[in-house]
């Protein structure tokens, strides 16, 4: 039996990508980040930024023709958008039904973190 959390997981990705990111991106040449995290003691230095910059350098010396990530921070948000990437797709936390649980299980997120996107540039 597959655990709740990871048919949860599943549920999120398909609403926010649809089919495989293969599919979404156009391509097989993607670079994808799965998590961008920096200890709270050094968040604000720029760290995280960094490291999406040389997830970049790396993608281009690879051929990839696209970056994309599911950012569902906030901070992680700014940080995309200002590196240049589109926002591709939204889901709302407050009104996000599991369909797993039919339940509202992001609605407790503390502002300022309003929604996750799927984030997507095309290098």
């Amino acid at each position: 039996m597959i655990p709740v959390y990871v048919r949860q997981a599943e549920a999120v990705r398909k609403q926010l990508i649809g089919g495989t990111k293969e599919e979404c991106l156009g391509t097989l040449k993607f670079l994808h980040l799965y998590i961008l995290c920096v200890k709270n003691e050094y968040a604000g230095h720029g760290i995280a930024a960094e490291m999406c910059k040389r997830m970049q350098k790396i993608a281009i010396s690879q051929n990839c023709e696209k970056l994309s990530a599911i950012a569902t921070n906030h901070y992680a948000q700014i940080i995309f958008k200002n590196l240049g990437f589109d926002f591709i797709k939204s889901i709302s936390y407050e009104d996000y039904i599991d369909p797993v649980t039919g339940n509202k299980i992001f609605k407790d997120m503390p502002k300022p973190h309003e929604k996750m996107v799927f984030a997507v540039k095309t290098l």
